[in-house]
């Protein structure tokens, strides 16, 4: 339903029409994030859809129609900005890396490139990224690299987990690393 119920769409247009990409970048430069969120997370939960009806089926004998929305999804995953523009009237704008609203959540450069808290920058600066990490992850705060997509792809953890996995396809010089079905079942198979 609605004026755009007809209307085309794609990741984009869900990011800027959710307000996300206002909030993204820089005040007067909205950025739009790089990966399709919009686009996966209105697939899983079509698919989630596609199970609860299913499962109502089963129950009732009686199927249904299932849709989603990029909009919806994206007005989902932002919906907590919106509420808060509803009721505080703050009118925000984007503030790069630095969060209005949780932390610790910033992100600046280390020495040896570890980017982390902003409110950490100094103590980083005199540390390398293996030191930053391992000292961070001693005392129990969450702290990660910023990995390029060569890094993401090489990571140990990623690789012995099996998150990525090596697939062989027709015309690719190399098998491509496709992710991994995200959810594991305790008696049930489930994967590419």
């Amino acid at each position: 339903g609605g004026p755009y119920a007809r209307k085309l769409g794609f990741d984009g247009i869900g990011q800027a029409m959710s307000g996300a990409m206002y909030l993204s970048g820089a005040p007067g430069e909205p950025t739009k994030a790089y990966v399709p969120w919009v686009d996966f997370g209105t697939a899983a939960n079509a698919a989630f859809a596609t199970v609860a009806a299913l499962y109502a089926r089963k129950a009732t004998g009686r199927g249904q129609h299932v849709e989603a929305s990029l909009l919806q999804t994206a007005l989902t995953v932002s919906n907590a900005p919106l509420v808060e523009q509803q009721l505080r009237k703050l009118d925000r704008v984007a503030t790069g890396n630095r969060s209005q609203i949780a932390g610790p959540s910033d992100a600046s450069r280390g020495e040896n490139g570890v980017i982390l808290s902003e409110r950490m920058a100094r103590w980083c600066a005199e540390r390398t990224t293996r030191e930053a990490l391992a000292e961070l992850d001693a005392a129990n705060i969450p702290a990660g690299p910023v990995y390029s997509p060569a890094q993401a792809v090489d990571d140990p953890h990623v690789r012995q987990a099996q998150i990525l996995r090596d697939v062989d396809f027709p015309g690719l010089p190399v098998p491509a690393p496709i992710s991994d079905t995200p959810v594991r079942f305790s008696a049930s198979s489930a994967g590419i």
